[in-house]
């Protein structure tokens, strides 16, 4: 079997895209698609991409020079605003003699709800602040609309694949968020 790229996403902080190589070390019987013969080896590689959306951004430079495992790449300061992103990690590699060049992919969706996510912690800090403000009920209430409306995205959008129902759940979260002022971009 060729090699089997595969990744894990996490976005940190509405700031810092990690991209985690999980394909992993080859083994004939638990790993025949992962790194090192008689798979390719990180030596082999000539480069590495991640498309965002169509966007497509060289992640050559951050591979490290042998792979013992999964290993991390980061990505800053990307702005991506909450909703779904479409991730084609892909894998230029050469091998043999002569060499013969090979591309392989590995496509991944993500709902990434990172300012909305920021807007519901914002609230509960606003609670922790006002801890005797006869609002509290109504701000709890807010919180919790709003923590539901973003589990219930998340859920509808990892279990079900409805893309719509867990943008328009996202939306209403966004606009909870937008009525209480929690600057989250």
């Amino acid at each position: 079997m060729a090699l089997a790229p595969t990744i894990s996403i996490c976005y940190h902080n509405c700031k810092t895209l990690q991209i985690t190589d999980t394909t992993g070390l080859y083994n004939v019987d638990s790993n025949p698609g992962g790194w090192n013969a008689p798979n390719a080896a990180m030596s082999n590689v000539t480069k590495i991409e991640i498309s965002i959306n169509g966007t497509i951004t060289n992640l050559t430079t951050l591979l490290p020079a042998t792979v013992t495992g999964n290993f991390t790449m980061s990505l800053s300061d990307l702005g991506l605003a909450d909703g779904f992103y479409d991730f084609i990690y892909t894998v230029y590699y050469s091998t043999g003699t002569p060499a013969v060049a090979t591309t392989v992919t590995y496509d991944l969706t993500e709902f990434i709800t990172c300012s909305a996510r920021c807007c519901i912690d914002k609230l509960v800090l606003r609670l922790s602040d006002n801890h005797c403000d006869c609002s509290d009920g109504e701000l709890i209430d807010t919180i919790t609309d709003a923590e539901a409306m973003l589990l219930s995205a998340q859920t509808s959008a990892a279990a079900c694949g409805n893309r719509t129902q867990a943008i328009n759940t996202l939306k209403t979260v966004q606009s909870i968020c937008m009525f209480e002022e929690c600057n989250c971009k």
